[in-house]
């Protein structure tokens, strides 16, 4: 019997000495909630810089600019994402009642740059925020949203900055309004250009809110240029 033994070749190592691994897939940005809004784009490491990170891209925007939604990149050491609705609910430390922040998918932060002044003595400055809620369901925030208006301006403060317009924001008094056929919710400190503004659109699931009439204008023809 013969036996017979064949040296194995050598294997090329590949270029760099090991193998690696393959590139991660690109980052698709996110479509705005609503159409019609431009976007920017800010990164951060971590999300309790996402704040500061937002102030700042906000802070370089042109004074013409208006109708901005921030995405918010998270560039971590392994991977790179866009940051979710509780990321940002949790950076900017928004307290949203508990029968309606489970129900939350999408979030939406926006600028807009006020044009409308009605305020005998105004804020200097004329930058608005505001944002665009997508709900799993609306009937929860239906249900609730009246018992959240006295602490809506302070829980949401942290981005809306409605604490800018004075003491009238700790105790507002609510009124009803109607645009379009939207029913607003809305309290004014002490005028429209200076306020907190909430809306839902039941068709598309949203919560719209806004700090000043014009804002919450501004988001509502936004929505509506859908069906349009």
């Amino acid at each position: 019997m013969w036996w017979f033994w064949i040296k194995p070749s050598p294997s090329t190592p590949p270029a760099g000495g090991q193998p690696q691994p393959p590139p991660p897939p690109p980052v698709t940005t996110p479509t705005p909630l609503l159409p019609g809004f431009a976007s920017q784009n800010v990164e951060v490491a971590t999300v309790p810089e996402i704040p500061r990170g937002v102030d700042g891209l906000l802070g370089s925007l042109a004074a013409g600019t208006a109708n901005q939604v921030v995405f918010v990149k998270i560039k971590g050491a392994d991977a790179t994402r866009y940051a979710t609705a509780a990321d940002i609910m949790d950076g900017y430390g928004l307290r949203i009642p508990e029968q309606i922040r489970p129900d939350i998918t999408d979030l939406n932060l926006v600028w807009h740059r006020q044009s409308e002044i009605l305020s005998a003595r105004p804020i200097p400055e004329r930058s608005r925020f505001g944002l665009v809620v997508k709900l799993h369901s609306i009937a929860n925030a239906t249900t609730n949203l009246r018992a959240w208006e006295q602490t809506m301006p302070a829980d949401l403060d942290r981005y809306l900055r409605t604490g800018r317009f004075g003491p009238a924001a700790e105790q507002p008094g609510w009124h009803d309004s109607d645009y379009r056929g939207i029913q607003i919710r809305y309290a004014n400190f002490p005028l429209a250009d200076q306020s907190i503004d909430y809306a839902v659109l039941s068709g598309d699931n949203l919560l719209l809110i806004a700090t000043s009439r014009e804002n919450m204008y501004g988001l509502i023809d936004a929505a509506l240029s859908k069906q349009e």
